[in-house]
């Protein structure tokens, strides 16, 4: 490839990514306006779908980072815009008329380019206007909680699909109780309780150096404490295997594990709300300010 051709072609890439009023029309400029505002739909119409649906998280944190490191960035198109043309448009900044401080080429312009100028310069205008608010909508952007808040929608969902409530914590309380009260249980208070083996100690007392007697005694003993455990709450979340050992249901297990997880993460945004009414107050505050400083 010749040296002439490698120049052409690194001109045209140029022109192309150029964003200067000369190279552009007022239809592109209209177009980055309109896919900025798609862009803000589409994040709107993400965050909604969040709230519902558990699985849109990636779809969210997409629309999200598209708006604020694309569309808002210093390095996105409507601000390269603006700054690629500030010195051709003076007046952009909104001091004075828009015949005011006119470059001395614009009066030279043929027609046809001053009337592209023209047109150009009013979206131009309505760019810097924009441009203020770019700053503090990332800055709201990047201190949305959304991955926090995703987790939080997540477990509440998971909660009402599993139909835990708070009658689930009250199992779970009635449990821990169940076994302090156990390990709280005097050796008299379980001596008491033990009728079947004190009934079988006096049936067999004359015999119970014989290791059969001992192995039967030891049975009853072990059923009387099954009794025992019979009265408190937490026998249901047990099962018995029999010789005095019990195994804990594996559905208790998971659930008490899954609960126990989705609490951690509660508790780690327990400020989740304060943080969120504090975003939503800026949110209202830009709003206000944009509508009250810009009709498009």
């Amino acid at each position: 490839m010749s040296e002439n051709t490698v120049s052409n072609t690194q001109a045209a890439e140029e022109k192309t990514n150029s964003k200067l009023w000369e190279d552009i029309d007022a239809e592109k400029v209209r177009s980055e306006f309109r896919k900025m505002s798609n862009d803000l739909s589409t994040f709107g119409a993400e965050m909604e779908k969040l709230a519902k649906d558990k699985n849109n998280y990636d779809k969210t944190k997409e629309a999200l980072e598209a708006l604020r490191d694309k569309d808002f960035s210093a390095s996105g198109w409507i601000q390269s815009f603006i700054s690629e043309n500030t010195s051709s448009f003076p007046t952009a900044n909104g001091s004075g008329s828009k015949n005011a401080l006119m470059p001395d080429w614009y009066y030279v312009l043929l027609p046809d380019k001053r009337k592209k100028y023209d047109a150009i310069r009013d979206y131009m205008e309505d760019a810097v206007k924009l441009k203020k608010f770019f700053k503090p909508f990332s800055d709201i952007l990047t201190k949305i909680p959304l991955k926090d808040t995703f987790r939080v929608f997540a477990i509440i969902k998971n909660m009402k699909t599993k139909g835990w409530s708070t009658g689930e914590y009250q199992l779970i309380n009635k449990d821990v109780e169940s076994v302090c009260d156990l390990l709280k249980l005097s050796w008299s208070e379980m001596n008491n309780a033990a009728v079947l083996s004190e009934k079988f100690y006096k049936e067999h007392v004359s015999q119970m150096d014989s290791p059969k007697m001992k192995e039967g005694y030891i049975k009853q003993r072990q059923e009387d404490y099954n009794n025992i455990f019979k009265k408190y709450a937490i026998f249901t979340s047990f099962n018995y295997r029999g010789n005095g050992k019990y195994g804990v249901l594996a559905e208790r297990v998971a659930c008490m594990k899954t609960l126990d997880t989705y609490m951690g993460k509660l508790v780690a945004n327990k400020d989740l709300d304060d943080r969120l009414k504090t975003l939503l107050a800026s949110v209202e505050n830009l709003a206000n300010s944009l509508m009250s400083n810009i009709v498009l």
